[in-house]
């Protein structure tokens, strides 16, 4: 059965540059124009085009540049701003904006008017490379408002990466924005602290260096046999937006280590791993769906390297659970039936969903019979397996829905 409606994604974002500008592409000897800064960041946000289930956010980025004019500063044509139900617009200034400000600011200004018209939301986002002493000043005289400019503070090894982050950090904030305002990023830092002290402080001292994101360490130190406070462990972790593990030598062989390992998986909180091994890992088990970056180096690592994965982690996630209620809406999914999965199914969230839809159905409730996680679909020898939990369970993916209307609710 194919929906009337048209889907509205939760969020596309639009990139708004310069053809001429040398602060965001480079121009080769022959006149090309190289645009690899917008690749990078389109990278980081929407699909990879040699991937038919990319792991990354997968957001539609469009590309929005001014025209190649005599004076090269001139706005391009609008984009359709009415496709989604938020729009995060990215402009990458230079000084050539200042040229044509006040078309700029007309073409900012009639993007705002069909935004309102459409009932959507339109968020601007100035970036630039440096701030003069006139950027805020500049941004005014834009149209652009208050909006807060993204610029490097201090001198970065990768700059191209600290804007890759603030963007993702951008998404998530669209994602999640409500009238609480602006919630920071906390990574929670597990580790074992025989052997990964010294990398979790490390990681620490990086998270700094990019706005809206903290880190979290765990300072306790717990002797091999000693119980831990699951309850204390979990709610630390529900409040967290990103568990980072460090998967050291020592880390299966503390109990709470692989405690924090399972509550995390258990509270659905996005996981980032990083293997630091050098031998043999047998006892670790359950993170076979979460992504996982090796640690070349040693403890001299690249450490921001593991920020900027862990924020691709949290938006990940939020998108895909605002697109996936997005689509159970249109496809009139009862969604006290669904429970949303934010990886591949695991055993340890099979067997949860098991026991509080037993509590459920004693409180009289509707258990949750149908399971939305990421795509790709599963095979049906992996179905089988899974149902052997709980031969009643349905698993769906968005791009399932999208084809196929049968389980849906009509009333």
């Amino acid at each position: 059965m194919i929906m009337n409606e048209r889907f509205k994604p939760p969020l596309v974002v639009i990139l708004v540059g310069r053809p001429g500008s040398t602060d965001w592409c480079t121009i080769t000897e022959s006149g090309t124009v190289e645009w690899a800064f917008f690749d990078e960041l389109f990278r980081s946000l929407s699909y990879d085009i040699g991937n038919s289930h990319p792991p990354n956010p997968a957001i539609p980025v469009y590309f929005s540049i001014g025209d190649f004019g005599p004076d090269d500063a001139s706005p391009p044509p609008l984009i359709d701003i009415t496709s989604a139900r938020r729009t995060l617009v990215f402009v990458l200034l230079d000084p050539g904006f200042r040229k044509a400000s006040n078309r700029w600011k007309t073409f900012f200004g009639e993007m705002r008017r069909r935004a309102q018209e459409s009932n959507n939301e339109l968020l601007f986002v100035p970036m630039a490379r440096a701030d003069d002493g006139q950027l805020r000043r500049h941004i005014q005289q834009l149209g652009l408002g208050t909006a807060s400019p993204v610029y490097p503070h201090r001198q970065l090894d990768n700059v191209a990466r600290f804007f890759r982050v603030n963007a993702m950090i951008a998404a998530i904030q669209a994602l999640s924005s409500s009238s609480a305002g602006v919630r920071p990023i906390d990574l929670f830092i597990s580790y074992a602290r025989r052997d990964g002290e010294d990398a979790a402080y490390r990681l620490r001292d990086a998270v700094p260096r990019y706005p809206y994101i903290r880190a979290i360490v765990d300072s306790m130190a717990f002797s091999p046999g000693v119980s831990v406070d699951a309850d204390f462990l979990e709610q630390k972790l529900i409040a967290s937006s990103c568990v980072v593990i460090l998967q050291t030598n020592e880390y299966a062989d503390r109990v709470w280590c692989r405690r924090e390992a399972l509550l995390a998986q258990k509270c659905d909180a996005p996981i980032v791993v990083v293997d630091m091994l050098d031998r043999e890992d047998r006892r670790t088990w359950g993170l076979a769906s979460c992504p996982v970056v090796r640690m070349s180096g040693g403890i001299d690592g690249d450490y921001d390297k593991i920020v900027e994965l862990a924020v691709s982690e949290v938006l990940r996630i939020a998108y895909h659970r605002s697109r996936s209620a997005a689509i159970l809406a249109l496809a009139s999914i009862d969604p006290q039936r669904v429970e949303i999965f934010p990886r591949m199914p695991e055993l340890v969230r099979l067997v949860g969903l098991v026991a509080s839809n037993a509590e459920a159905i004693r409180l009289g409730r509707r258990p949750k019979d149908l399971i939305l996680h990421p795509d790709p679909p599963l095979l049906d020898d992996e179905l089988s397996v899974l149902r052997m939990v709980d031969p009643n369970f349905q698993f769906l993916t968005p791009s399932t829905i999208l084809i196929d209307r049968s389980h849906a609710d009509v009333a």
